[in-house]
């Protein structure tokens, strides 16, 4: 039952990749159909991330499911499942997190958002964006430069944190895949 691991693990790393691409055409797909009810940050995000995040811990789970089962029958795989799953929910999460927000920003094609765009709004729904955008204000603070030259600094700066962020969420995650494994191989040769 344990050699299913060779194709539970690239099959759920497979649908983590190819969930990006789905989400951003229903996203924009949304976008398009009803672009004013679609930019509240309410509902609609809820609604979306509580999807996201169920289709990761299936994906996760599915990736395991050898393990899980071999756990079941009695053997102690236990703790290589819940290293193989916490490991599958890092890599994956970490790639949704890197490829989707920049992907969505070029799959909506508004001449106004670039690919690593952050809102300035201060009731933004995603955490990053208010967090990138404060630091942004810091670093260039009012008065420094003419108004509208002021505002895209800070967009640049901001968008620059962001990319810088999205590259360090999957460095860790590509790290914590790999490690993870090797932790879950050490307990199941225990």
């Amino acid at each position: 039952m344990i050699w299913l691991l060779w194709l539970s693990q690239p099959a759920a790393l497979l649908l983590f990749y190819l969930a990006v691409p789905f989400w951003i055409r229903r996203d924009v797909t949304d976008f398009t159909q009803n672009g004013g009810a679609d930019s509240l940050h309410g509902k609609f995000h809820r609604q979306r991330l509580t999807w996201r995040v169920v289709s990761a811990l299936a994906f996760a789970l599915l990736g395991t499911g050898p393990l899980l089962f071999a756990a079941t029958a009695g053997a102690a795989y236990w703790l290589p499942a819940l290293a193989s799953f916490i490991g599958l929910l890092a890599v994956g999460g970490a790639y949704t997190f890197y490829a989707f927000t920049p992907g969505l920003n070029e799959a909506r094609q508004l001449a106004y958002v670039p690919r690593y765009y952050v809102s300035p709004d201060p009731d933004a729904a995603w955490l990053p964006d208010r967090l990138l955008w404060r630091r942004a204000v810091q670093a260039f603070a009012d008065g420094t430069f003419e108004a509208g030259l002021l505002h895209r600094t800070r967009m640049a700066f901001a968008g620059q944190l962001l990319e810088r962020l999205l590259r360090t969420v999957l460095r860790v995650g590509l790290v914590a895949y790999p490690v993870c494994l090797a932790v879950g191989w050490y307990f199941m040769r225990r």
